[in-house]
């Protein structure tokens, strides 16, 4: 046997053994037999013989069989370490294409070592709403795998927006922002509910129910009643022409137009001249009358009695067609009406010249038509009275006093009334 050295005295190459040759009797040595041929581990090096020369040592790559025993090479990477064992290595799957999980913005990889990763959904509405904005005023919806959506949240839909009783206080939603609250005026509809609004007045109050107060009410101290004064000239038929006393002169009715209807159609009365011209006395017609509205300021003479009274009743001197050369203008027509809630004994009482009429609830109750002094008529709304004009108690009615001065030289014109609740325009 011999060792053969290269320089410094290491060895070059294994051992080679020499045995009997064909011509010494002897066969040659495989030195991969012993050590490994020098080798080193047989586990990392393969020895490879070669006859009559040294042999020839291979690193052996463990990691090219079964993966090195690393494992699945899917999830595992096997490192080679010339003359050790190679090492294994985890793969985390995740790092590439986010381990096949799809977007990264809506799936999260878990990685898993040896083992296939596993994905989860992200909500994206948990973190930041989403991006949608305010949580207040914006719903966000997750959908597995792709974008949120985003849906403006109205407010006003739960519990009025925090506005308060639906009834009462009135939600505007605006989208991204809080609500703003408005104060509903019930009184702007239906007049709050109270009723018709010319005898029921309805006062409003932010966030509560309206109060209803009854505009029908008895006075106290004074009343004041618009009254419409028509003037006419004394040229007009039924002026200044006739004298005497003149009943029926006009329908126990009204008409469907709240006016005084002719009773004699195509005929005269003593002191009037037909219907044409009657129509004019309480109807506004050019060149013929001419409209002044006053009004009337009852005074309280004893509890819930008020009376108007003049023994010189010329409310239009100078006024119209003037006084035509007399100290008063006498040619007139006066049409007073007011509306009460009927509350049973109310007493209407009327004495002057020249005609007169008055009308409870469309129909006649008293008649002193004519050219004449003074006269006087009186109308109890006692429980007869209520059965002679249908009035029911709690009831709203018109009363119209109608009147005509007609003649010189006198006019005359009071008026009383008793225990009315006189309804107040609004």
């Amino acid at each position: 046997m011999r060792r053969i050295f290269g320089v410094g005295g290491s060895v070059a190459m294994g051992l080679v053994l020499l045995g009997c040759t064909a011509d010494n009797g002897g066969s040659q040595v495989d030195a991969c037999l012993i050590d490994n041929g020098g080798c080193g581990d047989p586990t990392y090096s393969t020895c490879t013989h070669h006859p009559g020369a040294d042999p020839t040592c291979a690193e052996i790559n463990l990691c090219t069989t079964s993966n090195g025993g690393c494992g699945d090479a899917a999830f595992w990477t096997c490192a080679h370490n010339s003359g050790a064992s190679p090492t294994c290595t985890a793969i985390n799957l995740c790092a590439t294409n986010n381990g096949g999980c799809g977007d990264v913005a809506y799936w999260a990889c878990t990685h898993h070592p040896g083992a296939a990763p596993t994905c989860a959904d992200i909500d994206q509405c948990a973190a930041n709403n989403g991006g949608c904005g305010d949580v207040a005023y914006w719903a966000c919806t997750h959908h597995p795998g792709v974008a949120p959506t985003c849906a403006d949240i109205d407010q006003c839909a739960t519990n009025n927006g925090g506005c308060g009783d639906v009834a009462y206080w009135a939600c505007t939603h605006h989208p991204g922002a809080a609500p703003t609250c408005a104060d509903i005026d019930q009184c702007a509809t239906d007049n709050g509910g109270c009723g018709d609004v010319a005898y029921w007045a309805c006062t409003h109050h932010p966030g509560a129910a309206p109060t209803c107060a009854d505009r029908c009410v008895a006075p106290s101290g004074s009343v004041t009643i618009p009254v419409v004064i028509r003037d006419f000239s004394d040229a007009h038929p039924d002026m200044e022409k006739f004298l005497g006393s003149d009943l029926g002169i006009v329908e126990s009715v009204l008409g469907g137009d709240g006016k005084p209807v002719y009773a004699h159609p195509g005929a005269s009365t003593p002191t009037t001249t037909g219907k044409a011209a009657f129509d004019e006395w309480f109807n506004n017609t050019a060149g013929v009358n001419l409209e002044i509205d006053q009004s009337l300021a009852l005074s309280e003479t004893s509890a819930g009695v008020f009376t108007y009274a003049s023994a010189a009743f010329f409310p239009i001197d100078d006024l119209g067609w003037g006084n035509q050369s007399r100290a008063h203008n006498y040619h007139f027509t006066t049409e007073l009406r007011f509306r009460f809630r009927y509350l049973g004994s109310e007493q209407l009482t009327f004495a002057g010249d020249d005609d007169s009429w008055a009308f409870i609830n469309g129909q006649r109750g008293y008649d002193l038509g004519g050219v004449h002094g003074s006269l006087s008529a009186s109308v109890l709304l006692d429980a007869t009275g209520a059965a002679t004009f249908s009035l029911v108690q709690g009831e709203v009615y018109e009363l119209v006093v109608l009147q005509a001065e007609r003649h010189t030289t006198v006019s005359n014109y009071n008026l009383t009334l008793s225990g009315f609740a006189l309804c107040t325009p609004p």
